[in-house]
């Protein structure tokens, strides 16, 4: 968790991560790449980012940045959105100044702090209707989760969605930023961890 000034015209170059990110666009304004899609960004807006993905951007104005890296078993919702309501930064604040203290219990306060920032953008995305193949994908990692203790057949779990195996895990990791198999595996570690 970091928090940057970014002048205008600095260049951030194309990267990607193994963890999610959370890039809060405090000020400024400007531009970017996800996965090779340009986007635009300006006060108030927040990208989400799954593992792997690659991403860049440049700042046309001069900005403040606020950057979250973190991992999870559970479904987040990636793409690009606006903290209308101002819900977001509260907590994404919180989270920064949290990790910059370090107080007894941080690691647990970390935890409840990045699900409720997780909640809340699961909120705020559930305002734009969410397509029926997204859902779809939705569906099967939370059946995932819920499912890890248990075999599961990820080609039947294909088959019941009326895809091919190969297609199904393409669009799952397109969707997770995880394969199947790495998504149930991560789940299954997250069960036993508890």
């Amino acid at each position: 968790a970091w928090s940057a000034s970014r002048p205008c015209g600095s260049v951030v170059c194309l990267h990607s991560h193994d963890y999610y990110e959370l890039v809060f666009y405090r000020a400024g304004a400007g531009e970017g790449r996800v996965a090779g899609r340009r986007y635009s960004f300006s006060d108030g807006d927040f990208l989400l980012l799954s593992p792997g993905v690659p991403h860049d951007e440049r700042h046309l104005l001069t900005g403040e940045v606020f950057c979250l890296g973190f991992k999870t078993a559970g479904p987040v919702p990636v793409g690009l959105f606006h903290d209308g309501e101002g819900r977001i930064l509260p907590t994404v604040r919180a989270i920064l100044s949290e990790v910059a203290e370090q107080k007894t219990g941080f690691a647990e306060m970390l935890s409840l702090m990045l699900n409720e920032l997780l909640l809340r953008v699961r909120r705020l995305a559930g305002g734009a209707a969410m397509p029926e193949s997204e859902k779809d994908f939705a569906f099967a990692a939370a059946y995932l989760v819920s499912n890890c203790h248990e075999k599961i057949s990820l080609p039947a779990l294909a088959a019941e969605m009326n895809l091919s195996y190969d297609y199904f895990r393409h669009r799952f990791r397109l969707q997770t930023g995880f394969s199947p198999k790495q998504y149930l595996i991560r789940a299954r570690v997250a069960l036993a961890r508890k």
